[in-house]
């Protein structure tokens, strides 16, 4: 009809309930897909063979896998409640390297080298990447930390260069008893020829005895 056909102008309180709506609407999916998302990161992490922390950009811990809670010996309660550098301490540089603020500057890195800190006397070399998760529905951002153990491999390769290194330091003493002895053999080679030599044309046998007693001293 006529009637229907004529043209809603919507009042300006209307609109705005509108776009209410729609906002209450959007926060709502958004966080739906936050929880989802979320909840996808801990099923992948939470029983990986590798430590994964999760850090909200101000440096507190948000989440952490089963493996970090074996590795410090301590419980998901009691690990959420540290921040980044009282878990990667600041005073080794790789730590600072590679803290939250680098990552959010530089959105992601390569792999890198972190220090753990276990306890008061024991710290342990990790492998690790680290990626910059841009903010959520709550519109905060996370910075995901992923590392395993490198420590033992690190030792090793210290050990093996220790032992090359004690090799090579083998080898040129070696050498230069190579070069001692060999200068020494020379010198007393060259006196045997050298009398040999004489020996053979000298006729006189008197002198012949004292050539052959130069040689037995110099063999």
């Amino acid at each position: 009809t006529a009637k229907s056909k004529q043209i809603r102008k919507w009042s300006e309180s209307e609109i705005a309930l509108f776009k209410l709506s729609g906002n209450l609407v959007n926060n709502a999916y958004s966080r739906r897909i936050w929880e989802h998302e979320r909840e996808r990161f801990k099923t992948v992490f939470e029983n990986a063979a590798f430590g994964a922390l999760m850090f909200e950009t101000n440096g507190k811990v948000f989440y952490t896998n089963r493996y970090v809670c074996e590795l410090l010996n301590l419980s998901r309660e009691d690990i959420v409640k540290k921040s980044y550098d009282s878990i990667f301490p600041l005073e080794f540089e790789g730590n600072r390297n590679a803290s939250y603020d680098k990552i959010m500057e530089e959105n992601m890195r390569e792999s890198f080298e972190l220090t753990l800190q276990i306890n008061a006397s024991k710290v342990l070399t990790m492998l690790s990447n680290a990626i910059y998760i841009k903010g959520s529905a709550t519109g905060k951002g996370l910075i995901a930390y992923t590392f395993s153990d490198i420590s033992e491999r690190i030792q090793q390769e210290k050990a093996t260069r220790d032992a090359l290194n004690i090799v090579s330091e083998q080898n040129k003493r070696l050498l230069n008893f190579s070069y001692i002895v060999s200068h020494n053999i020379r010198s007393h080679a060259s006196n045997i020829s050298g009398i040999a030599h004489v020996l053979a044309e000298e006729p006189e046998p008197e002198i012949q005895r004292q050539f052959i007693e130069g040689l037995l001293k110099s063999s």
